[in-house]
């Protein structure tokens, strides 16, 4: 099928009233808005289904071109962010998104708090031991090379 053709049937089909995607997910053209189980999607629960490998590629432009409708404010939220630097207030509480920042932010947490310091505090012994294991350790090293 040409590429014109394509693009006229997706237009047509992105015209139509509403239509039910998968599952408990629609979608209504007429309110301008993705609708599910629990209301209206935020544009950052759109964008994370938009970037979902599963969503099913008629879903992502609907997707897609609800973002586009809502770029005001889509702009206004990052650009709020950005100022304030809290980039991580634009991931929607629930998502996956949000949950895998947390779960970065907690790693990191635990670096600097936890890990770092003991390795500081730990230095002093740990070089020593290195030292005086060395030659034990490369003499190892090199019989297990010529095996």
């Amino acid at each position: 099928m040409r590429a014109s053709a394509v693009a006229i049937v997706l237009s047509l089909a992105l015209q139509t009233a509403a239509f039910t995607i998968r599952g408990n997910t629609a979608i209504s053209r007429r309110h301008g808005a993705l609708k599910a189980n629990d209301g209206l999607l935020s544009w950052q629960e759109s964008f994370e289904k938009v970037l979902n490998p599963f969503t099913p590629i008629g879903e992502k432009q609907v997707l897609l071109q609800d973002l586009v409708a809502r770029r005001e404010d889509v702009v206004r939220d990052v650009a709020d962010a950005v100022s304030s630097g809290r980039p991580e207030d634009l991931l929607a509480e629930g998502t996956e998104l949000k949950r895998a920042a947390t779960g970065a932010q907690a790693v990191q947490r635990q670096i600097s708090d936890d890990i770092l310091p003991s390795l500081i505090e730990d230095a002093p012994g740990i070089i020593s031991s290195l030292l005086q294991a060395g030659p034990r350790l490369a003499t190892r090293a090199m019989e297990s090379t010529q095996v």
